[in-house]
């Protein structure tokens, strides 16, 4: 009794007091580990990691592992006969007639993609379709939007490009902007939101996406000095956690960014839940609809349910979609939407003061090849609703043919539930790596993802068209399961295995640096 009696006199007589306190409390205690979070925790584990760098024993194993993957990417590059390297200017200019056979025997160093055994990257749409753009494309070839009092018809293309997209995402009196690709598209949409934040008075903007966003945006961070939030996704659904996005929110969050659908899992986040809490906040939302841009304005129609996820949903202020993934047109095309005039214009850069004139862009370049914008132009309308309604069609029947046939493989677990084009799938009895290997011996590029380790593949036009595709496929994929599954230590081959051992690397600056080496290899002249 005494000690409670002392233990009472201790507390505040109050409730009040109580409440105030715990309130305090909670705000500091909050504020510490945000501030913990925020920068000590990541900058000691740099510092920390920089430090062990430089210890001779690993800078030692650095070099060694450098030495073997250099090794390994000199082995890799294909040579064929008399293929000629070309390191300076040649002293004569050489005949066209005769550079064309040489560069017809440097597009055979590429890998085939007639076949349909590698995953997404080439959206083809046949030979004769090929030769129509080919055509578009030569009476363009020319002319750059840059220079806008000479390029008429290109400024026409590029508008009705914008609003053919925007009608598409329920956009009516929404406009944008024609980009490079994808990574354009959001690299600017960053840049736009940051501008606007930084006239209201925010200093240190931040924007919060899920975990399964695309680099891009942490690229845009980088460059334009915004702190990027990463959100894990829910492990069964693989969509982003909405609970953890409300807890990220502050003051200096400028934009949430939900995918329709990601790249590495193919699902698409609650953009509705994402919207309503944006605009609860009053700060901007944007859908990245680079890879399904022209796969989910149509699925409705093609007889496939989808959730919201365009300018119909209230709280969405901006969109991004690619016209050169299923919309056909060649690379590199995006659009980019905003839901109002206002919001684009701090998309836009100009220059008052410049001696040589008054110079603006509506992208990073300035000179663009207005080409790439007719084809693209011409893809829209060449197709035309009821060409993608079919084309949605096509690709999601065998997609989801595929999806059902791996869930049916025992060995297999398929990640999430795939919407679109892409499946995802890993096992948790043999190396998955091992498995991509054994499929890579046929011929068949799959995707490699990790945190955890998977692999995905991603259907297109191209693969739609082949007759019995999605059986060729599976077939393929459940031989090389039951070999991985007869002999459960399976060895990938050392560059999948490299991949896959990378992500239980902690300093992730070893695996950047890695990622740099192959691209030194990549951009250097190979003997």
């Amino acid at each position: 009794m005494v000690g409670r009696a002392k233990l009472n006199a201790t507390l505040p007589s109050e409730p009040l007091q109580v409440v105030f306190l715990t309130a305090v409390a909670t705000v500091l205690l909050r504020t510490l580990s945000q501030i913990i979070s925020k920068a000590s925790i990541n900058n000691i584990s740099r510092a920390v990691y920089r430090l062990i760098r430089k210890l001779p024993s690993v800078k030692n194993k650095l070099n060694s592992e450098k030495n073997k993957l250099t090794e390994q990417l000199r082995k890799s590059t294909r040579h064929y006969p008399n293929e000629i390297i070309r390191k300076c200017l040649p002293e004569l200019g050489v005949p066209m007639h005769i550079l064309l056979k040489e560069t017809e025997l440097i597009s055979k160093l590429n890998i085939p993609h007639s076949t349909g055994r590698i995953s997404g990257a080439v959206y083809h749409g046949g030979e004769d379709y090929t030769h129509f753009l080919n055509e578009v494309n030569e009476q363009f070839y020319w002319s750059n939007p840059l220079h806008t009092d000479v390029c008429h018809g290109i400024k026409k293309m590029e508008a009705e490009v914008v609003s053919m997209c925007c009608n598409l995402f329920s956009g009516p009196h929404c406009c944008g902007v024609m980009t490079s690709g994808g990574t354009e598209s959001i690299v600017l949409t960053v840049k736009t939101y940051r501008d606007r934040a930084l006239d209201s008075g925010i200093r240190h903007p931040e924007i919060i996406i899920p975990n399964t966003a695309h680099p891009a945006f942490d690229k845009a961070g980088n460059y334009f000095g915004v702190r990027v939030i990463r959100i894990a996704v829910d492990c069964k659904t693989l969509k982003v956690n909405m609970t953890k996005v409300k807890q990220a929110i502050s003051r200096n969050t400028i934009l949430i960014v939900g995918s329709a659908p990601n790249f590495p899992y193919g699902t698409v986040d609650d953009i509705a839940s994402l919207a309503a809490l944006a605009l609860r906040h009053g700060i901007g939302m944007h859908v990245d609809c680079c890879l399904g841009g022209f796969l989910v304005p149509f699925m409705q129609e093609a007889g496939f349910s989808i959730q919201p996820f365009d300018f119909s949903v209230p709280g969405v202020t901006s969109i991004s979609c690619d016209t050169h993934k299923y919309g056909c047109a060649p690379k590199g095309s995006s659009v980019i939407m905003y839901h109002s005039q206002e919001m684009r214009r701090w998309h836009y850069f100009t220059s008052s003061n410049w001696p040589g004139g008054l110079y603006g862009t509506t992208t990073v370049a300035g000179s663009r090849p207005g080409c790439l914008i007719a084809s693209t132009w011409a893809a829209l309308v060449h197709h035309g609703q009821d060409g993608y309604v079919a084309n949605t069609k096509r690709i999601l029947e065998v997609a989801r043919k595929i999806a059902q046939g791996i869930q049916s493989i025992k060995g297999l677990k398929l990640m999430g539930e795939p919407q679109l084009s892409v499946i995802a799938w890993t096992s948790e009895t043999f190396d998955i790596m091992a498995l991509r290997h054994l499929m890579k011996e046929r011929d068949w590029h799959l995707i490699p993802l990790q945190f955890p380790s998977a692999v995905h593949f991603c259907i297109t036009n191209l693969h739609a068209s082949i007759p019995g595709f999605a059986d060729q496929f599976l077939g393929d994929l459940r031989q090389c399961t039951q070999e991985c599954l007869s002999n459960p230590n399976l060895v990938p081959a050392e560059a999948i295995a490299m991949y896959g051992s990378s992500q239980l690397i902690p300093d992730r600056a070893i695996v950047d640096f890695f990622v740099g080496l192959f691209f030194d290899w990549w951009l250097d002249v190979c003997d």
